[in-house]
């Protein structure tokens, strides 16, 4: 007395022209982690927010020595630092060797040796609003990952990314907003990326479809994300369709199997072994079996009970003459007292 079915492969499918073999979910008691790959973020940047910023000036440098000074923000981290010099010497370059490199934790910024001999201005940026969400590696592990939006501009914010703190070279760029209807028209933001030692490196795309930056509070949320934990097998239900999905402990729902469904050219001439179960007979022939509801199969009716399925109006027939049986049987018994009581009478 084994259920057969299909079972679904690891990730849920169930091929309708697969095996049917007994039903063993041993296999699908637990779901496997899944690493995040892809976070969609939406909701609203206000755009009355100002540009957050500050100055560090003058700096004098001398080319062949490294210069570093620490700037003063309100708050730390920073997301963005720009150097100039006196006119018309040209900006310095993040990270070139004649450039400057920044640690925007703690705020101090290192004027490289290769950098001409000037008076440079710093200037920072703060962020306008982080959010903090978990993402997971490849075994289910979670981390912290931080979004900073940073407006920069009219309609133009920067993005910049944290992960366990540590801000990743890559997962930033700018996002544009159209100035009439306040929705996205651009973004430049790259995949982050994060090193990790006893797992798979992160590699998350950020998706901005649906930012807007209307004159509102800030209300950016992670609106999805593809990672999750390990989880147990918490339940199971059965569709009309004869499909075995499983809820397990964290969120997921997975497809675990499909049973099948067996008919006969003459189900008439299956042999009754008892307790509502039947045999195949060679009057019967074999079993065609399949998913539910293809090719003539009655469909699954799960977490229902079957009402009776007698002929009412048959059934009220036969208890009539069940009935008028033991009133005619009475009126036997009654006429042989009489008959008897009349034998005794005539003795005396």
């Amino acid at each position: 007395m084994v259920v057969t079915g299909i079972l679904a492969d690891s990730s849920g499918v169930i091929d309708p022209k697969g095996d049917i073999v007994d039903i063993n979910l041993a296999s699908q008691v637990s779901s496997p982690p899944n690493a995040t790959t892809a976070i969609e973020f939406a909701k609203n940047l206000d755009s009355r927010g100002e540009q957050i910023t500050g100055t560090y000036a003058p700096v004098s440098h001398t080319n062949g020595t490294g210069n570093t000074v620490t700037v003063t923000p309100t708050k730390l981290p920073i997301t963005k630092v720009t150097i100039s010099g006196t006119a018309p010497a040209p900006d310095l370059v993040e990270g070139a060797a004649n450039g400057f490199t920044v640690d925007y934790l703690t705020g101090e910024v290192t004027i490289a040796a290769g950098a001409a001999t000037d008076t440079y201005d710093i200037k920072f940026w703060e962020p306008n609003y982080q959010l903090p969400t978990v993402v997971y590696d490849s075994k289910g592990d979670t981390h912290i990952f931080n979004l900073l939006y940073t407006k920069t501009g009219n309609n133009e914010w920067e993005i910049d990314t944290q992960i366990e703190g540590n801000f990743v070279a890559n997962g930033k760029g700018t996002l544009t907003f159209d100035p009439g209807t306040g929705k996205l028209t651009n973004s430049t933001v790259t995949n982050a990326t994060f090193a990790l030692d006893d797992a798979d490196d992160l590699d998350i795309e950020l998706r901005f479809t649906n930012m807007t930056e209307y004159a509102g509070d800030y209300t950016p949320v992670v609106f999805n994300q593809d990672g999750y934990s390990a989880g147990d097998l918490q339940t199971i239900s059965v569709d009309p369709s004869g499909t075995i999905s499983g809820s397990f402990s964290n969120g997921q729902n997975r497809k675990l199997a499909q049973l099948a469904i067996a008919t006969f050219s003459n189900p008439s001439g299956l042999t009754k072994v008892g307790n509502n179960m039947y045999q195949v007979s060679y009057n019967s022939g074999e079993p065609d079996r399949g998913i539910p509801g293809i090719s003539g199969r009655g469909v699954i009716k799960p977490e229902t009970l079957e009402m009776s399925n007698v002929d009412l109006s048959q059934e009220f027939v036969d208890m009539i003459i069940t009935q008028r049986g033991f009133q005619a049987n009475s009126r036997v018994i009654t006429t042989s007292d009489q008959i008897l009581e009349e034998l005794v009478n005539l003795r005396r």
